[in-house]
């Protein structure tokens, strides 16, 4: 029988956690007891110090199976200029003269606009290979005419995801056709590596999960020749991995019935549906909110800041029944409750992405005519009042992402998007009844647990600006939707946290868990410690 006594250490225990200074005792995997009194006896007492211990991370979002491969494609994240791509591409030729298919990652390619590289430009940098430069976002690329080609004979060369200029595409792609290229990218590279180098990818990020605390994390989008190798990391690795399924054809693709799973790793049956994209979102806004945000937009460009006006003008939008909309909806709501059915009727749980206001209640109408209570919505980024209202009766989980307010909440604010809208709607949601788990959405979003926690409590930027102070919440909070909602919002059902009994999956940080400076000092699961810092 294994045992260990945490002294002098910060304990977030309870449901929602509260910080007690005392003494955490583990017996068998299992939290044996936790008080601030007299501690029991114990043989193994490791004295803390002051650090705090916190319930494991559990992050319900987070891309594991493509962020893998980010250190053996090209690092797009500082590209500003036609002229880095094309440079860039050409280094890698030479560097990498085998290659098949070349792919960039982290791309901005809003950084760009009109300035975009021409595919023939990528395809002379290139010798001719295929190209994909993949935005963060993973809803966009840009591909070169080799890459365009290759789209095309898959299938996609007539579709309506293919910017088109004058009847030629401009070498942008989006949600579906983007999602098939990169599949047909990572497809090469997986070859190329062999299975040994795959394994050895998927080891190091499951690795980099533990570093950041999580014990527990849940890939929304993985294809069923994926599925496998997430059973055998499972094996290698002590994190608590599960998944949702999606087309083998591209992450951004339902599953057909015949690519549905009855085991998705440690969670239940799950699949991913997309109701609207990221950048190309389905929003709804009333006639007073455009002309607020036309007026911002003139004002910031009177002062020689255009680029509210190229946010406002990046995307159409159609006037109907007394409201414009972007009409970027991927499924309609008998569309989507048509999915749910066929989920349901093989026990499948449903995750779905709804970014946009008019996507989150189109998806919580098709939930409630359906009847299905055991779901959860993906970022629910912006809604109005009466929105928090619709999808609270839905009874779904919210998974969101405060560690996008760093990147976003500038053109948020500058735009007007708030307060007419409520952006990141944590605590209005939270009030509003909904069980809210906070996510990474990795690596589209930062990883970090406690950056993202510190975000969702403070909603700061780092010129000292607040984006929406109306939806930031507590510290409790939001280690509760980082630990027990979390779990929650891969199950169905609450984790425990850390109280007697619960299975001691802990993350233990260095101090306060504001601060800054904070840092994950030691990460357990089952009650087994399973990563130490250097040198601590």
């Amino acid at each position: 029988m294994s045992e260990v006594r945490f002294d002098n250490a910060t304990i977030w225990a309870g449901t929602p956690p509260q910080p007690l200074r005392g003494w955490l005792q583990l017996r068998s995997g299992v939290v044996a007891a936790v008080g601030a009194g007299e501690p029991p006896p114990c043989t193994d007492i490791r004295d803390l110090a002051g650090q705090h211990i916190l319930p494991g991370f559990v992050d319900a979002h987070s891309h594991l199976t493509v962020s893998a491969w980010m250190p053996r494609t090209i690092d797009a994240s500082g590209w500003i200029s036609s002229k880095d791509v094309v440079l860039e591409i050409a280094k890698e030729v030479a560097v990498r003269p085998d290659a098949t298919w070349l792919l960039a990652m982290g791309a901005d390619l809003d950084i760009f606009r009109s300035r975009c590289p021409r595919p023939d430009d990528l395809d002379q940098a290139a010798g001719g290979r295929p190209v994909v430069i993949a935005d963060f976002s993973l809803h966009r690329s840009l591909l070169s005419g080799a890459a365009l080609r290759a789209l095309a004979d898959a299938g996609f060369g007539g579709s309506a995801d293919i910017d088109r200029r004058f009847g030629r595409p401009t070498g942008m792609v989006w949600e579906s056709a983007h999602a098939a290229a990169l599949q047909l990218a990572l497809g090469s590279l997986a070859q190329s590596i062999g299975e040994h180098g795959r394994q050895e990818l998927l080891d190091r990020e499951a690795e980099r999960h533990l570093a950041c605390g999580i014990t527990a994390c849940h890939d929304p989008c993985v294809p069923p020749s994926l599925a496998g190798e997430l059973e055998a990391l499972r094996t290698r690795s002590p994190l608590r991995l599960s998944w949702s399924m999606v087309a083998e054809g591209g992450i951004l693709n339902p599953a057909a019935q015949s690519e549905l799973c009855s085991s998705c790793g440690e969670g239940p049956a799950s699949a991913k549906l997309f109701m609207d994209g990221a950048h190309r979102c389905a929003l709804c806004l009333s006639p007073g909110h455009v002309l607020h945000m036309m007026g911002r937009a003139a004002a910031a460009a009177f002062r020689g800041d255009m680029r509210p006006v190229a946010s406002l003008t990046a995307y159409k939008s159609v006037y109907r029944d007394g409201t414009f909309h972007l009409p970027y909806q991927r499924m309609e709501t008998a569309d989507l409750t048509k999915r749910l059915e066929l989920l349901a009727t093989n026990g499948v749980r449903p995750k779905i992405h709804a970014v946009g206001n008019n996507a989150a209640v189109c998806t919580a109408d098709a939930l409630n005519e359906v009847g299905t209570i055991n779901a959860t919505l993906e970022h629910l980024t912006f809604l109005s009042d009466r929105d928090v209202g619709r999808v609270a009766r839905a009874s779904a989980v919210a998974s969101m992402q405060p560690g996008f307010i760093n990147r976003f909440g500038g053109d948020i604010l500058s735009r007007g998007m708030t307060p007419r809208l409520r952006a990141y709607p944590i605590a209005s949601l939270r009030r509003a009844g909904v069980a809210v788990a906070l996510s990474s959405d990795n690596p589209c979003g930062p990883l970090c647990p406690l950056g993202n926690i510190r975000m969702a409590v403070t909603r700061q930027l780092a010129d000292g600006r607040v984006v929406d102070a109306r939806e930031a919440i507590s510290l409790a909070e939001a280690i509760e939707a980082y630990t027990s909602t979390g779990h929650r919002a891969i199950h169905g059902h609450a984790g425990q946290g850390i109280a007697t009994g619960a299975v001691a999956d802990l993350t233990i940080i260095s101090g306060d868990p504001l601060a800054a400076e904070t840092h994950v000092v030691e990460t357990w699961i089952a009650g087994r410690q399973v990563w130490k810092a250097a040198g601590c």
